[in-house]
Formats: C-alpha cells, sequence, structure tokens
C-alpha cells in the first residue's frame, strides 16, 4: 500500500491464507499493483486444478508428509 495521508507510510498488507493441506497445489502467487483501483494490492495465487482437487477428495495427511511446493517453501 503506498503512503496516504489517512494510512501513514508505506506498508505491505497483501496475504492470502490457506490451509497448509492445500499448499501443495499452489504453485505460484503474485502481488499486483492496483495503485489506480483501491489502495491494497491485488494478491492472485495460482494452483494446480488436478492437484486441489486431490486434496480435496482425500483426508488430510499429518503436516510432515505433505509435500510442499518450492514455492510455498520460500514463502514460509
Amino acid at each position: 500500500m503506498p503512503a496516504s495521508v489517512t494510512h501513514g507510510p508505506a506498508t505491505r498488507v497483501d496475504w492470502v491464507c490457506a490451509s497448509r493441506h492445500l499448499l501443495p497445489a499452489v504453485y505460484d502467487c503474485e502481488v499486483v499493483d492496483s495503485e489506480q483501483d483501491s489502495d491494497h494490492d491485488y494478491v492472485v495465487t495460482r494452483w494446480n486444478h488436478d492437484a486441489l482437487a486431490d486434496l480435496l477428495n482425500c483426508p488430510p495427511q499429518p503436516l510432515a508428509d505433505v509435500p510442499v511446493s518450492p514455492h510455498a517453501e520460500r514463502a514460509r
């Protein structure tokens, strides 16, 4: 978010919430500048639909057994 009189100095408040169970299906995440439309940026998360469907149709695994994509690993 850019600096403004009502919000103070420039800060990043952009984030996405998802269950750790679903993280293996995330393959990309980016922040899109939306200064023309809003004082908050857009967060776009891209998901592998097949992996997401598989995860939603099976019971959660213990966290130690859940493979995490390299991108999600860097975000931890």
